[in-house]
């Protein structure tokens, strides 16, 4: 229901929210944790009272004592700015030693309350007590719209007769009572059905002492808690997760409404909010379509451009620095930067299957290059790890081990994440954010570690794309498992390809085929290396012979059908059957073009 439905205008004060009635008192000034809270109650116990804490809620405080001085808060009372608690006798001493003990940026005082003197806390509600509240909560309960009505409890008539408020310890523990009462009756055989609850106008600075309203009703649908003095967001905090369906929520009439992001944190603390203080800040339909968790995505680009330039960048550069980094040069100017991290305290992942773990070896091969900021804290060492200009970042890849990155032969053990991004050099300028994570083994050593980096491209002057920023970060092996949306088959690889006579093998590599050569472009011999991407290309429709491709491998078919201008068919059959490395394509296309049927070509 909503608030101002047609059952809620026009209604008394009790069933509507926007008549000048609302919730909130601090009732009676206090606030309690729980029902039936007592100070004083048990005679091994003595009772302390703890000033100086309003900087930080009762929660906080009670985890902070807990925390510092290994005691435990008991029947903690809220009393205006005063807290009181039971400690054991032989722990009071010690606490009250730690009274000046900075908490939430102010000094903590803690005193001894003497046993002559009245504590914040009495014996618990009697049967009496019980049936006064239970006779209130259904004077204040409305079936016809499933609304519990508490506002101004501490001014109801019947509730300062039998005096529920006669004493601040009586009307701090009368909430958490009511709400145990409330729970019954929800859960009873004449079930109380609460989908909406009025606390206006009670004086609450934090929720704190109401918070066992979401323990009675946790499937409460509409909450009012307008003119009240609830300051700050952080008051509101001990409901966060709890009311999972909770559509509508009125503070109006409290300070907090006017905090930075007050919208935005009232979303976040109630994922299913549609009204904020009368106003819609949810599409409800759009609510219903969501389903969480969210699937996890192993590759993102934000349109297909991107991912042409993205999947082509990556297949040429990681080839390259596999082979001859001396190539990668040419794709930075004299202000790209490059920086390396080293993560060593980042948690290895043990494989499970009984499958064993990479090999794993020290990182004194990259500490000396290392700018992990919280490693490396002088000014001067963090300006020397930066690499800036195509020569200082070459120096600084030749001091990296050799490495095998299995982008191809392997793209599930890789998630990309490429999208547009403006300012790079200049206010006007476009660029192409490209992360990739994945893995990569030492040639010499066959150690295996995770890697995540960034790379940042803008266009150069001649239209080649230009490296503005790459940023490494290299960890122990952790898997893939975090990105992983399904397991993919690996790719079917034919016996032989229709016209295409297959090398026998021979000593030259396998089935005859040589070594790769990176450095000379697999379609045109005489070209410079294709690992530099230029412009923009252009949108290509996938074809569906290609459609379940994964984009690393869809990336280097398409290259071969631009350079060879073979049908989608018979470029996937050629990527195939060369385990998708350009090289071996080539050499394999150049054998056996001649004896292709006219069909294999577009």
């Amino acid at each position: 229901m909503s608030w101002r439905g047609g059952r809620g205008r026009g209604n008394s004060s009790n069933n509507n929210y926007n008549n000048g009635g609302d919730f909130g008192s601090r009732l009676g000034g206090t606030q309690s944790s729980g029902f039936g809270s007592g100070g004083s109650s048990h005679n091994n116990n003595a009772t302390v009272e703890i000033r100086g804490w309003e900087g930080g809620t009762r929660d906080d405080l009670v985890a902070f004592i807990l925390r510092k001085c290994s005691i435990k808060l008991q029947n903690v009372i809220v009393n205006g700015g005063v807290i009181s608690a039971g400690v054991k006798q032989e722990e009071a001493g010690p606490l009250v030693k730690w009274s000046g003990v900075r908490f939430a940026g102010a000094p903590l005082r803690i005193t001894i309350v003497e046993s002559n003197k009245p504590s914040s806390a009495s014996n618990p509600p009697t049967y009496g007590t019980v049936e006064i509240l239970r006779n209130f909560l259904q004077s204040r309960y409305n079936a016809q719209i499933s609304m519990l009505d508490l506002q101004n409890l501490k001014n109801d008539v019947y509730l300062q007769q039998n005096g529920l408020f006669a004493s601040a310890s009586t009307a701090s523990k009368m909430f958490p009572a009511l709400m145990k009462i409330a729970g019954e009756l929800a859960s009873g055989q004449q079930r109380m059905v609460v989908e909406s609850v009025n606390l206006a106008a009670n004086e609450l600075q934090e929720v704190t002492g109401v918070t066992t309203l979401a323990q009675a009703f946790p499937d409460l649908k509409n909450l009012s808690l307008a003119n009240n003095n609830i300051t700050r967001l952080k008051g509101l905090e001990p409901w966060r997760h709890k009311f999972r369906l909770l559509r509508e929520l009125i503070l109006s009439g409290n300070p907090v409404t006017e905090q930075p992001g007050y919208k935005e944190e009232m979303m976040k603390m109630f994922p299913r909010l549609i009204m904020l203080d009368g106003q819609m800040i949810r599409d409800e339909s759009t609510l219903d379509q969501l389903k969480l968790p969210l699937p996890v995505k192993q590759m993102f680009f934000e349109n297909p451009d991107v991912q042409g330039i993205a999947t082509s960048f990556l297949t040429n550069f990681f080839n390259a620095f596999d082979h001859d980094r001396a190539q990668l040069a040419q794709l930075y100017d004299e202000t790209s930067t490059f920086s390396i991290s080293v993560n060593s305290s980042s948690p290895r992942v043990m494989p499970g299957g009984g499958t064993t773990a990479p090999s794993q070896a020290g990182w004194s091969a990259y500490i000396p290059l290392s700018r992990n900021l919280q490693k490396v804290t002088t000014e001067s060492a963090r300006i020397n790890r930066l690499a800036i200009g195509p020569q200082a970042i070459l120096n600084a890849f030749r001091r990296i081990p050799p490495t095998k990155h299995p982008l191809m032969e392997s793209p599930d053990k890789f998630a990309v994440e490429t999208w547009h991004t403006n300012g790079v050099r200049a206010a006007d300028d476009t660029g192409i954010m490209i992360s990739i994570h994945g893995e990569f083994s030492e040639q010499q050593t066959n150690t295996v570690r995770s890697f995540d980096r960034t790379f940042i491209l803008i266009q150069g002057p001649a239209g080649n794309m230009i490296v503005a920023s790459d940023i490494m970060t290299v960890r122990s092996w952790g898997g893939s498992e975090s990105w992983k949306e399904s397991v993919l088959p690996p790719p079917t690889v034919p016996t032989t390809v229709p016209g295409v006579n297959t090398p026998s093998a021979g000593a030259g590599g396998v089935n005859g085929i040589p070594p790769p050569a990176p450095t000379i472009n697999p379609m045109n011999p005489s070209a410079p290396p294709p690992i530099m991407a230029t412009g923009t290309p252009p949108t290509v429709n996938t074809p569906p012979e290609l459609a379940d491709l994964p984009p690393p491998q869809l990336a280097i078919v398409q290259q071969l059908m631009q350079e060879t201008r073979l049908t989608p068919q018979y470029s996937r059959m050629l990527a195939e059957q060369a385990n998708f490395d350009l090289n071996q394509a080539a050499v394999l296309f150049q054998q056996s073009r001649q004896q292709l049927p006219p069909s294999a070509f577009l």
